[in-house]
């Protein structure tokens, strides 16, 4: 009956974190003296055709050792199904320094974030 309630909202802007994250980072960490690491996490919901018409453009703008998006399940079983980390796999997997995890159970975010740090290694 719950899950009949809940209903898809919109209103995330997955984007706007990420173009505060490039301007945070070319002001005060210039890439030429800092390892940047570009963490993001979410229920994978966001606004029609953000992720591939400004976040996608925005990874491959932004200089970074990593990219990573953990995408995060209800485990309730109430999510809507949302597809941002899809978009980044079809759109930026081709690229060394992007990696994109999803975590079913709650336990299993520790884990995917060691699994998403161990790829660092590999992109060098």
């Amino acid at each position: 009956m719950l899950g009949k309630l809940i209903r898809q909202g919109g209103g995330t802007r997955i984007s706007s974190a990420y173009e505060l994250t490039q301007e945070i980072l070319d002001r005060d960490y210039p890439w030429s003296e800092w390892n940047r690491y570009v963490f993001a996490a979410g229920d994978g919901e966001n606004i029609s055709k953000d992720s591939e018409e400004n976040v996608v453009p925005l990874i491959h703008e932004i200089d970074a050792n990593l990219h990573a998006y953990l995408e995060v399940e209800d485990p309730n079983g109430l999510s809507f199904g949302g597809n941002h980390g899809d978009i980044i796999t079809e759109k930026c997997g081709g690229l060394d320094n992007v990696v994109v995890t999803h975590a079913n159970e709650k336990e299993d975010s520790i884990k995917c974030i060691k699994d998403i740090l161990s790829t660092e290694g590999d992109n060098q």
